[in-house]
C-alpha cells in the first residue's frame, strides 16, 4: 500500500531564526496524523516540506521518494495539498476547477476522459456541491471555496492528502461534516492524511495519531490519549486548559480563570 510518510530530522531556518528543529515522526498508510500545536508552533511550515517549502536539514520523503527533489506531475501523483489560504484561478467554474485536481493523471496534452468527469461529479456530490458546478468561484463565500478546494484534493486520488487547516472556515456542523469525510475517504482509500489542526478537541476525536510542536520542537507524538494531557497541553498552551470525557471521548477546552472574574 503506498503513502508511508516519512519526516526524519526535519530543520527549517530563515536566516539565522530557527522555526523547525530536528522534527522526526512517520505517518503509516491509510493513518490520520494530526499536527498541533500553538500559533506560531511550525506546523505550517512543516506541513509545507512535504510539497517543496525550505528544508534547511534532513529529509522528508513519501514511498521512500526524497519531496526535495520532486516537482509538478511526480509530487501531485503522491501529494494532495490544501493550503491555508487556497488560489484560486479568476474566472474559472467550479467543476472546472474540481477538475484540475485530475491533471496529474493525464497525459501530455490530454483531454479529460469520462472517467475523470465522473470522478468530479462524485467528489462534488460527497460534500454537497452538485448545484455549485456552473458557479464562479469568484461568487463563493470562504466556506464555500474551502469546500470546492476539498473537492478538488478528493478527486485528484493522491496516495497522501495533507491539510493546513483546511476547516477553519466552516461552521462547527460543516467542519464536522467534512472530517467525517476526510475519515470515510482515508479508510475506504487507505490514504494517510496529515493535517494541522487549531481544534484540539477534533483532533482527539479524528486522529489515530498526533504530532505536538511547541517553538518549532516535537514535543510528544502518540493517540491523543498518550499526547493530549492536561500536563502537557496546559505547559505549552495555558494552565487553565481542562481535559475532560464526554460520552466517551475527549474533549479539550479553555476554562476561564477564576481569578480573573
Amino acid at each position: 500500500m503506498r503513502g508511508i510518510v516519512s519526516f526524519d530530522g526535519v530543520s527549517v531556518a530563515y536566516g539565522r531564526v530557527g522555526v523547525l528543529h530536528e522534527v522526526s515522526f512517520t505517518v503509516g498508510a491509510g493513518e490520520w496524523m494530526g499536527v498541533l500545536g500553538p500559533n506560531g508552533a511550525g506546523k505550517s511550515t512543516l506541513l509545507r516540506t512535504l510539497v517543496g517549502g525550505p528544508i534547511t536539514k534532513g529529509t522528508v520523503s513519501v514511498d521512500g521518494n526524497d519531496m526535495a527533489l520532486l516537482r509538478g506531475k511526480a509530487q501531485s501523483l503522491l501529494i494532495a495539498y490544501v493550503p491555508q489560504r487556497p488560489v484560486f484561478p479568476f474566472g474559472m467554474a467550479v467543476f472546472d476547477y474540481v477538475l484540475l485536481g485530475r491533471t496529474p493523471h493525464l497525459g501530455m496534452l490530454a483531454a479529460e476522459r469520462r472517467e475523470d468527469i465522473g470522478i468530479v461529479w462524485e467528489a462534488l456530490r460527497s460534500l454537497d456541491l452538485e448545484g455549485f458546478a456552473e458557479r464562479d468561484m469568484a461568487s463563493l463565500s470562504g466556506g464555500e471555496t474551502q469546500r470546492v478546494a476539498m473537492a478538488r484534493v478528493i478527486a485528484q486520488q493522491a496516495p497522501v492528502l495533507v491539510l493546513d487547516e483546511a476547516t477553519a472556515a466552516l461552521d462547527v456542523a460543516r467542519q464536522h461534516q467534512v472530517l467525517e469525510l476526510i475519515d470515510a475517504v482515508r479508510r475506504d482509500r487507505g490514504i494517510a492524511v496529515i493535517s494541522a489542526m487549531h481544534d484540539l478537541t477534533a483532533a482527539a476525536q479524528f486522529c489515530e495519531r498526533v504530532a505536538l510542536l511547541d517553538h518549532g520542537a516535537l514535543r510528544g507524538v502518540g493517540s491523543p490519549d498518550e499526547v493530549l494531557t492536561e500536563p502537557l497541553l496546559r505547559d505549552i498552551f495555558e494552565p487553565t486548559v481542562r481535559v475532560i470525557e464526554v460520552e466517551g471521548s475527549r474533549v479539550i477546552v479553555s476554562m476561564r480563570d477564576k481569578e480573573r472574574r
